[in-house]
């Protein structure tokens, strides 16, 4: 993995970005779960603060890390922030499962799914079936049914905020695949590059495949 937590400092004591602020605040945020820090993720929820991004969307951010970073590292960032979060009546703190619940994470799962990998999915499902078909249905219904699916960010919100998390933990494979789902959700290169930079060298390695991605696709789209 590679990750500098005294890079990373230095990431959040420099941030001031000009353009895109809620959605690069966001995903810098995202990124600060990966380390597992209290000082860390203070921090970094305090910048969110300052750019008045909504409880709503730090609690939907929380949520989805356990897809990429696990459940320890989500337990420790909601049990780190769990006061700040208290203090807003806008989070939903309620369990609500309908008997028609797994149908439509299965049917919003695929449609989310398709529109990350675009043409790339059919290869994605056969690959994964071949592994495990239980793997590919658990993707397509706890993934992005259940989780990405979800109201409080929108699609591209999200996949900013899993590409800033992958490129701290340098995952290549999965960084290239949400890079594209980025792309395929609305963002474009520059965007991508911002975030990248906002991270600085807090993954050396991760940013340096990041870079590597996002050079190939300008070179495929000059």
């Amino acid at each position: 993995m590679n990750i500098n937590a005294k890079e990373f400092d230095l990431s959040l004591e420099s941030f001031n970005p000009q353009d895109n602020i809620a959605i690069r605040t966001q995903s810098l945020f995202s990124a600060s779960l990966v380390f597992a820090s209290s000082d860390l993720i203070t921090r970094a929820y305090q910048i969110t603060q300052r750019q008045e991004i909504e409880t709503t969307k730090i609690y939907e951010l929380l949520l989805q890390s356990y897809l990429f970073l696990g459940f320890p590292r989500t337990l420790i960032a909601f049990d780190i922030l769990d006061s700040y979060l208290k203090e807003s009546v806008s989070v939903k703190r309620e369990l609500e499962i309908a008997g028609d619940e797994l149908k439509k994470w299965h049917k919003d799962g695929l449609k989310i799914c398709r529109k990350v990998y675009g043409g790339s999915f059919q290869k994605l499902k056969d690959k994964l079936i071949s592994f495990s078909p239980e793997l590919y249905s658990w993707m397509i219904i706890e993934g992005y049914g259940k989780v990405l699916s979800r109201d409080g960010l929108s699609l591209l919100e999200r996949e900013l905020a899993i590409v800033a998390m992958l490129t701290v933990e340098n995952r290549p494979k999965q960084l290239y695949s949400h890079i594209l789902g980025a792309i395929n959700a609305g963002g474009n290169i520059s965007l991508l590059e911002s975030i990248i930079d906002d991270i600085g060298l807090a993954s050396k390695n991760g940013k340096m495949e990041a870079d590597r991605i996002l050079s190939e696709l300008k070179e495929k789209r000059s």
